[in-house]
């Protein structure tokens, strides 16, 4: 069984795309790894920041 260091960025970033807004922010504190995915423009692709950002603010 692989670990999560064993996945390709790819398949990390399909796990990542399943998570709420606020959980992607969250895992992108995890290492630099995630950091550097959880900014990949592709996971971000289906998502309406603006109505996110109102939300974050509050």
């Amino acid at each position: 069984m692989a670990t999560f260091a064993e996945l390709p960025d790819s398949v990390l970033l399909e796990i990542f795309s399943y998570l709420p807004v606020r959980d992607r922010i969250r895992i992108s504190r995890v290492c630099h790894r995630w950091k550097r995915l959880v900014d990949d423009r592709w996971l971000w692709r289906h998502v309406d920041l603006t109505l996110e950002n109102a939300l974050l603010s509050r």
